[in-house]
């Protein structure tokens, strides 16, 4: 599968999950999607790193290969309809619709909190071999 035709089935799948949370009673807002590649200056040091780089070095992500850089992750902004505060077992509704369509979620990252969740629950990518 070339990677136009893993960005228009991984959009297809977002479509997927944007309905079934709403069905389900969540609420959805946009974190990060795209990542670009491009080289950005770094303030601190002057030199070239690209956002991804700089992300990892901040800490705020594990890898410098995500999917994001492909167009074929997303990381949202769970919340409940009515604002309670969201549970592991909420967090696995949404994670498990994603998973069966063979996606990979980040609920599923290791290392797993006491609730059995992953460090990134808001987190959606394509699996490498994903086929719908």
């Amino acid at each position: 599968m070339t990677l136009q035709e893993r960005q228009v089935q991984f959009t297809e799948m977002v479509g997927r999950l944007i309905g079934f949370a709403t069905a389900h009673g969540f609420r959805l807002r946009f974190g990060d999607a795209w990542r670009s590649s491009d080289p950005l200056k770094c303030p601190g040091c002057g030199e070239l790193h690209s956002y991804q780089e700089l992300l990892v070095y901040n800490g705020r992500s594990k890898t410098k290969h995500s999917e994001h850089l492909n167009r074929c992750a997303v990381d949202f902004v769970v919340e409940n309809l009515d604002k309670s505060p969201m549970s592991a077992g909420r967090y696995r509704i949404l994670g498990e619709f994603w998973e069966s369509m063979f996606g990979q979620w980040g609920g599923r990252f290791m290392p797993l909190d006491q609730d059995g969740m992953g460090y990134d629950p808001g987190h959606f990518q394509l699996a490498d071999s994903t086929e719908v």
